[in-house]
């Protein structure tokens, strides 16, 4: 399995670069899952679990509130499938 680091995931001084890696089947399973739960890329995924087994900041603020919007638009989604109105007034 060989993904590629989407340039937008990484600060602009950084270059991304591909590397095929071979996985156990429960352990390809559980990222795949950890992938649709979160609403990620298995790249994105494994890029997160590197950097911090590695200590290294990789994903930008900027990023991050891209991601976290994609999840609640996910969530909103998901909510409204069952019947309930994702809009919180705010005060």
């Amino acid at each position: 399995m060989g993904y590629t680091v989407k340039q937008k995931l990484l600060p602009h001084s950084m270059s991304s670069k591909s590397i095929t890696i071979r996985l156990p089947e429960p352990l390809h399973d559980q990222l795949n899952d950890y992938a649709l739960e979160n609403g990620i890329s298995k790249t994105q995924a494994v890029v997160a679990a590197i950097s911090q087994y590695l200590g290294v900041e990789q994903v930008s603020v900027i990023t991050r509130m891209e991601l976290l919007e994609q999840r609640m638009e996910m969530l909103e989604a998901h909510l409204r499938r069952l019947g309930v109105n994702p809009q919180i007034p705010l005060k």
